[in-house]
């Protein structure tokens, strides 16, 4: 009989546990993401991004119902990336719309294109027009976003369009002017445009903080002048924020070979703390290129890696601090030089952003860049550390630096573009 009751007050306890977790659970929700990536899982930096919605986000998902297998997972991802912005904000909401006989029409009166894609049935190849899109709605504007295809990057590409819809007041990016090269910025121009006011060509011996909220500048060639040196100092003495492309090494693909540059945008550096090094950095995680070998009176096409273009997928990650490459899932650098921090007085204010990986070499005096072990030893002997190529200072007066050293990196010609 005793051990009657004992077995009933158990049954007791499991049971009033269950109701209490289950009513606790009521209150207070959490979605698990048990992927080795957490490729589920929202940045700090898309979590800021949500914080300031203050408005209902509608997001009507316009899908067609056919989608062959691979689009259907697709659809999947999406949605289970969608499910994480509405889980942390009662103010976001999607929706699919239904597939009925005004699916079509509505889809592109709403401003989506319709995809013709290759499809193969009862063997037999076929073309099929689907619909694969969102349209955002926030406070009487939208945005339209095509989803044909779309899984890396797509929380990035979301959270930089809730930026777009939210956010009341443009921003204005300058693209400065220096040295005596210039680059080819149409690109970057038509990117950045979606969101920011651009101004190019801007001297910087003209800048004005209260007309510019941040300075591209990049592949600078030759020295600045001292009016040049001065407004730039003057404009980050007061709390300017600088985003500035700089390697060290001019590298030439036709020649195989690479340089040292010189400009004292160097010394410039220097005094606030930022040294590149006179070498390049390689990694084993790398852009792969197309290499052509000569085999008789035949031409033979391959990838190869090429470590001078490390793919960085791995990004630092700080308490307290948003980086905003959260949300990435790869950046390639060309050529990058090593990045040292020489003021050990202001440490703190130094944050490695880009760093290779634990298969790193250093490259010194002689730049060879042939892409084939056999003529190139190096390339065997990519062990050395992880080496910071990419890095964020604060000044004390509230301006900032942000350094990466490929010169090229805003270049509509650079050898690694489309790389993020």
């Amino acid at each position: 009989m005793k051990s009657n009751k004992s077995s009933y007050l158990l049954y007791f306890i499991y049971f009033s546990a269950f109701i209490l977790i289950n009513l606790i659970s009521m209150n207070y929700f959490k979605r698990i993401d048990l992927t080795d990536n957490k490729m589920y899982s929202l940045s700090d930096s898309s979590k800021s991004t949500i914080d300031k919605i203050d408005d209902p986000l509608i997001i009507d998902l316009y899908f067609s119902d056919d989608l062959p297998g691979q689009l259907q997972n697709n659809r999947r991802y999406i949605q289970d990336i969608l499910e994480e912005y509405a889980a942390y904000s009662n103010y976001i909401n999607f929706y699919f719309i239904k597939n009925d006989e005004n699916f079509s029409s509505k889809a592109q009166s709403e401003g989506l294109q319709s995809q013709d894609i290759q499809v193969i049935e009862n063997d037999e190849v076929t073309f099929k027009t689907i619909f694969m899109g969102m349209k955002l709605r926030y406070n009487g504007k939208t945005e339209i976003l095509p989803m044909l295809g779309v899984s890396a990057g797509l929380e990035y590409t979301l959270t930089r369009t809730i930026k777009k819809l939210i956010v009341d007041k443009q921003n204005t990016i300058a693209i400065g002017q220096a040295g005596t090269n210039s680059g080819a910025y149409e690109n970057i121009n038509t990117i950045l445009a979606e969101r920011f006011i651009i101004n190019n060509n801007v001297a910087l011996n003209n800048l004005n903080i209260n007309n510019v909220d941040l300075l591209l500048l990049g592949n600078i060639e030759g020295d600045l002048t001292e009016e040049e040196l001065a407004g730039l100092k003057s404009f980050l003495d007061n709390g300017g924020k600088l985003f500035l492309a700089q390697g060290k090494i001019r590298a030439d693909i036709q020649t195989g070979q690479g340089v040292i540059k010189e400009s004292n945008i160097y010394n410039f550096l220097d005094e606030y703390g930022l040294h590149i090094e006179d070498n390049l950095i390689l990694d084993k995680n790398c852009k792969q290129l197309v290499a052509r070998q000569q085999s008789g009176i035949f031409s033979i096409q391959r990838q190869i890696d090429y470590p001078f273009i490390p793919a960085i997928q791995e990004f630092k990650s700080y308490d307290n601090i948003t980086t905003g490459l959260e949300g990435l899932q790869i950046i390639q650098i060309a050529f990058p030089s090593e990045i040292t921090f020489t003021d050990s007085s202001n440490i703190d204010a130094f944050l490695p952003l880009l760093s290779t990986s634990e298969n790193s070499a250093t490259m010194s005096e002689f730049f060879s860049l042939g892409a084939l072990p056999e003529v190139n030893p190096i390339l065997n002997n990519l062990n050395e550390s992880s080496k910071i190529i990419g890095s964020k200072l604060t000044l004390p007066s509230g301006g900032e630096i942000v350094l990466i050293t490929d010169s090229d990196f805003f270049d509509d010609n650079s050898i690694a573009n489309m790389r993020i």
